[in-house]
């Protein structure tokens, strides 16, 4: 894909990186990702969805967004609830997205004897998701194994100005994460950073994720200190505005860009331009491909 494009687009900068190493001669551009501001579609209050699930006006609830799988870290998190929820009265666990035939929570959580701390919602509309998120104190969003993707479920928890949890991984090494075993910000970046999330190691997992769920319920401070750092982050990194800029931006570049000139022992699979359907049809029109509209707009 890489040689055989005039311009390669990616949402992670650390991958751009990766690429502009392995492919000198490629164009490689970061496009940030956008997500929506969820504060401006608040349809619920949080009370109204807190007492929709009979959570306590005084808990601290903690959410996971998204599709419920393994990889969402869910049976180290309930782990680590299971550890400090004698401690912690108030800590709860919201889970909202749709369930995977082959991972059931609230199995878990039975078997560990924390099934009362947990709300399993299940799926909820798009439109209803920004009342989940103000209804939540913190957000996880763990991820292993990984394809290094870059996360929308974490963006948007972002931009709604909540604190965060997340794995720390390589291509999220430039993200300022706070290690509360020692209160160090970490990040790639250079000079010094605020931080606008806790991350937890995949080699101390549990013992991390304990430390932050009773952290971030007891110090009230912490969390709106790194929900407002969430939020900054958003506005600058992940915006549809920014996005939309980006992208126009490599659109442009693409088409300035010359056809790359393919090996010729490629078989015709990867050869192939995706074009073949389109001149087929313009070719029916008696039309070269590609062309120019009229000005009309009119064939």
């Amino acid at each position: 894909p890489v040689q055989s494009a005039r311009v390669v687009a990616v949402h992670s900068a650390h991958l751009a990186r990766d690429l502009a190493a392995q492919f000198p001669a490629a164009d490689i551009r970061h496009v940030h990702m956008g997500v929506p501001d969820p504060l401006a579609s608040v349809t619920a209050p949080a009370g109204e969805i807190r007492r929709r699930y009979g959570i306590p006006d005084d808990a601290v609830v903690f959410g996971s967004f998204g599709r419920v799988t393994p990889e969402k870290g869910l049976s180290a998190i309930l782990r680590g609830l299971a550890q400090v929820a004698r401690a912690l009265p108030s800590i709860r666990l919201l889970i909202v997205g749709g369930a995977s035939a082959h991972f059931d929570p609230m199995a878990d959580a039975r078997e560990l004897g924390v099934a009362d701390r947990v709300i399993d919602a299940g799926y909820v509309p798009a439109e209803q998701l920004p009342g989940h998120l103000a209804a939540t104190d913190v957000c996880l969003n763990l991820r292993w194994p990984t394809g290094r993707e870059t996360s929308a479920a974490w963006l948007r928890c972002m931009a709604a100005g909540k604190p965060t949890i997340i794995t720390d991984l390589a291509h999220t090494g430039d993200v300022p994460s706070l290690d509360l075993r020692s209160m160090q910000v970490a990040s790639t970046l250079p000079g010094e950073h605020d931080a606008v999330c806790v991350h937890v190691e995949l080699t101390d997992e549990v013992h991390m994720l304990r430390l932050a769920l009773r952290r971030l319920t007891e110090d009230g401070a912490l969390r709106e200190a790194l929900g407002r750092e969430a939020r900054r982050y958003w506005r600058t990194h992940g915006t549809l505005d920014l996005m939309a800029r980006d992208y126009d931006v490599v659109l442009d570049a693409a088409r300035a860009a010359a056809d790359p000139r393919l090996p010729a022992d490629w078989p015709a699979h990867l050869r192939a331009d995706g074009t073949a359907t389109a001149r087929a049809l313009t070719a029916q029109l008696g039309m070269p491909f590609p062309f120019d509209p009229p000005a009309s707009g009119r064939l």
